[in-house]
């Protein structure tokens, strides 16, 4: 099976308060968010990622982000294997 590729999407997010608080003390503003994860969609719409893909292709822990509030994304790629090291001789040691 493969993977889907995995992407990086940066987003600003609502955010609220539910304590007591002043005018002076509220946070007008997004607050921005770096999310990674399996691309399960994107599209005008938003993006789909997942924390987690099963070995039958399914998703599990899912996020979506709406398009309107993407300010930058970035497909990474699929999940590669490490290519083996090669071993480097072991210096001989003189005496």
């Amino acid at each position: 099976m493969t993977k889907p590729p995995i992407a990086c999407v940066v987003w600003d997010d609502a955010h609220g308060n539910q304590s007591m608080f002043t005018d002076a003390d509220v946070e007008h503003r997004p607050y921005r968010f770096s999310s990674v994860g399996f691309l399960v969609r994107s599209d005008e719409i938003g993006i789909s990622l997942a924390r987690e893909v099963g070995e039958d292709g399914a998703f599990r822990d899912h996020e979506f982000i709406p398009r309107i509030m993407v300010i930058d994304e970035w497909v990474i790629g699929p999940l590669k294997k490490p290519r083996a090291r090669r071993q480097s001789p072991v210096p001989a040691v003189q005496t």
